[in-house]
């Protein structure tokens, strides 16, 4: 078990209501048993969490979609947040050693964690920006901004997964995908998606990986507390050692609808230049993130259904120095 010390006092007696979001009973319930013991465990293992850390329960938070939340208050009056973690694929998501590579550099500071149990305590931090007035500029700005921190932290943490691994794994969904949904999947777009993946392959520069948070978006940038500008932390990480590029993919994914006016790939460029992904890195791995949304829809945003027209990424890929005519002959 990782610990940095808590308030470890006489617990609080209380009663926790656990809450789980719509989402995250809909994950379980596709978990099977394993799920169904999951969320039978919960408040036995809440209770031992509260009772060894002298923490009181507050409220559940709800916004999880593979995990239980729930604010907690030290005997000192602060607060924190119990997350307990759903059962997962080890070889696709490391939250938890993920988290202790970033040691608070961009990612939300974790306090306590055990692996075992699957569990950890996190800084309190503020409402996503999702939830906020940014604009999309001032939104890429800082989670680029916590990606840039993250991205130098080291990458010889245990139990971080290597990047072909994620690689691995997305190529076995993407393959398998036609077979598990309802609706029908264009074999062209399943084919190019794959393409891409081997594409990316051949073209990994591993002495540029980096510690890659995996899901970057809006959701999963929290407002850092008592600062006098506007900061944000990212949480659910997952743990993974690999492209830059991967991480900017996401955020061309999921703010889609905004990319011809901001550019988030030229907002990493003032940051180390060790571990630089170029235009094409970043397009590739959106070209693949937007065919795995078409394959499973019912967990991603709908900006993530729509690729953008050639003639769109050509104007995007002209400004950033790369052959415009190829990138988009390559998503038509």
């Amino acid at each position: 078990m990782h610990m940095i010390v808590l308030q470890h006092l006489q617990p609080a007696t209380m009663t926790a209501n656990i809450t789980l979001s719509e989402v995250a009973l809909k994950r379980a319930a596709l978990l099977g048993e394993s799920g169904q013991q999951w969320v039978d465990s919960l408040p036995a293992l809440v209770q031992r969490i509260l009772a060894q850390f002298g923490l009181t329960f507050v409220e559940s938070l709800t916004g999880g979609s593979e995990s239980f939340c729930a604010l907690v208050r030290q005997r000192d009056d602060t607060h924190c947040v119990i997350k307990v973690i759903m059962p997962n694929d080890p070889d696709v998501t490391a939250e938890i050693p993920g988290l202790r590579a970033a040691n608070g550099r961009g990612y939300a500071a974790m306090l306590a964690s055990d692996a075992d149990l699957g569990f950890v305590i996190l800084e309190h931090l503020g409402r996503p920006f999702a939830q906020s007035n940014l604009a999309t500029p001032q939104q890429l700005s800082q989670i680029t901004a916590a990606l840039k921190l993250s991205w130098q932290s080291p990458t010889t943490q245990p139990g971080l997964i290597d990047g072909s691994s994620k690689a691995d794994w997305l190529y076995q969904h993407i393959t398998k995908a036609p077979t598990r949904i309802a609706t029908s999947v264009d074999s062209q777009l399943i084919t190019k998606a794959l393409d891409c993946i081997d594409r990316r392959r051949s073209l990994w520069r591993r002495e540029d990986f980096v510690l890659v948070h995996g899901d970057a978006h809006e959701h999963n940038a929290l407002r850092m507390p008592h600062t006098e500008d506007e900061q944000y932390k990212l949480v659910d990480p997952d743990g993974l050692v690999f492209e830059g590029a991967y991480d900017l993919g996401i955020l061309l994914r999921n703010w889609i609808d905004a990319y011809k006016v901001v550019d988030p790939a030229a907002a990493m460029l003032q940051r180390d230049p060790h571990a630089r992904p170029t235009a094409e890195d970043v397009l590739a791995w959106l070209r693949r993130m937007a065919a795995g949304a078409r394959s499973w829809p019912m967990t991603v945003p709908a900006s993530a259904r729509f690729m953008p027209t050639a003639a769109e990424m050509s104007e995007r890929s002209a400004s950033q120095g790369a052959d415009p005519q190829a990138q988009a002959d390559s998503l038509s």
